[in-house]
């Protein structure tokens, strides 16, 4: 008869465990225990009446030990089992891609508790991401948007670069090749976005490779018509001129931005003092002023404060100038 109960009272066991993992985790965590701490006390004292005869129906105190490490390894179990994991991957050179991307989730990640680490192996570089199994969907959500977003300024600005043959471009050249990728990056990153399979392992690089002809052939139009009229390339004039026609061209304005400049890079708020998220997949080439202004372009910004601790670049103070009306503070 002991040994009945003792298989019944396993299979019990069994039973809850298999439905706290596969079920809900948080709704029968506590079910479970209680579940278990029935099954036990109930195994011990049943036994205890049948081979005892009753002389007691305490149980020892160390089945709550047991119980609570039960409990501990069922969650643990059920935690690892229920994980999502996904990895992306870059040729090492386009490092930079996944450094961006990893700085745009960080955030994110921590809020749903989940981890990610970067490392390297022989020719490619790789990012992993792994989060609870309940914020699968989101995350695969917000990651097909970011690599989406990598693809349409990242991998549009490499595409550009190497057919201009501007690996090596001054100040105006890179605001100027910037602003060309990231003007209409949206409308590719919205299209995009929907042929990005984040159920699997990204490697960006085959999504650029082998699924963007399309949009590879409208970037050589744009290509194309700067190539016809490349004296405008060579003359921090006439890109002036250009970016300037590109503001006016455009109804929507921002009235105010404001820039701060920090050792780490920059980072934009609004006229309510609201971080303002920007735009930082651009080449490996383009510092942090550059971007700075490729954002402010974007937005087509009327006034524009910059706070800085250092020296900005003429060049910066040039352009700023010619584009915008612009405050710069000096902090300390």
């Amino acid at each position: 008869m002991g040994f009945l109960l003792q298989f019944f009272c396993f299979v019990l066991y069994v039973v809850c465990a298999v439905r706290y993992v596969f079920k809900s985790v948080t709704l029968l965590g506590s079910v479970a225990f209680f579940a278990l701490l029935i099954v036990f006390l109930y195994n011990w004292t049943a036994i205890n009446l049948f081979a005892y005869g009753g002389a007691t129906l305490l149980p020892p105190f160390d089945i709550f030990d047991k119980l609570c490490r039960c409990q501990i390894i069922v969650e643990h179990f059920a935690y690892t089992i229920t994980m999502y994991e996904v990895t992306l991957s870059t040729p090492t050179e386009q490092n930079y891609l996944l450094e961006g991307i990893s700085t745009n989730l960080s955030r994110y990640i921590a809020q749903i508790d989940g981890t990610h680490v970067t490392l390297q192996c022989k020719n490619r570089s790789y990012l992993s991401i792994a989060c609870r199994d309940t914020f699968r969907h989101q995350l695969q959500h917000i990651l097909q948007e970011e690599v989406a977003t990598t693809l349409s300024l990242g991998y549009k600005s490499i595409f550009v670069r190497r057919l201009l043959d501007l690996d090596n471009a001054n100040f105006y050249q890179n605001v100027l090749i910037d602003t060309m990728c990231a003007f209409d990056h949206k409308y590719d990153a919205h299209q995009l976005a929907g042929i990005v399979d984040a159920t699997s392992n990204i490697y960006i690089d085959g999504y650029y490779n082998f699924r963007m002809a399309n949009f590879k052939r409208r970037w050589q139009n744009v290509v194309n018509m700067v190539l016809e009229n490349d004296y405008l390339l060579h003359d921090n004039e006439l890109i002036l001129e250009f970016l300037q026609y590109l503001l006016q061209s455009v109804d929507v304005k921002t009235q105010q931005l404001s820039v701060c400049f920090d050792t780490y890079g920059y980072t934009l708020y609004d006229a309510s003092g609201k971080v303002v998220q920007s735009m930082s997949a651009f080449s490996q080439e383009s510092t942090a002023e550059q971007s700075a202004l490729v954002n402010a372009i974007c937005q087509n910004v009327q006034q524009l404060k910059v706070y800085h601790s250092s020296d900005l670049s003429q060049d910066f103070c040039d352009i700023a100038k010619a584009l915008f009306d612009v405050q710069f503070v000096q902090v300390t």
